[in-house]
């Protein structure tokens, strides 16, 4: 769940969006999905790997080391605390895209992470 749906931030908040909200969820999804781990179990300050990505978005790339670099990159402004500053769905589905592993000309993701070395 997104920081401003825990810390009820939706009253201080006057361009709350729901789509905002989505973009977290994603981001967190994949993020998960691609390490194998959560980044955090909770979006609030008591837990210490959000309140060091709260502190430094940098720490992400360390918290999920099997995340493709370019991947961190997007997931860092995909999953900002504050809703008004992160990437649209629009604009993290177009990062995302660009990303060499998740490119349409490669073999994909699928066949990339389970190719054998000749």
């Amino acid at each position: 769940m997104p920081p401003e749906r825990i810390c009820n931030l939706k009253a201080e908040n006057k361009a709350y969006s729901p789509e905002q909200q989505d973009v977290w969820a994603i981001a967190y999804m994949l993020a998960t999905a691609c390490n194998g781990d959560y980044p955090w179990r909770a979006a609030f300050p008591v837990d210490p790997h959000f309140k060091a990505f709260f502190a430094d978005p940098e720490v992400l790339g360390k918290r999920l080391p099997l995340v493709h670099v370019e991947l961190v990159k997007v997931l860092q402004r995909a999953l900002h605390p504050d809703p008004r500053c992160r990437l649209t769905l629009q604009q993290f589905r177009e990062q995302v895209e660009k990303i060499s592993l998740f490119k349409k000309e490669k073999r994909g993701f699928f066949a990339k992470l389970f190719s054998v070395s000749d």
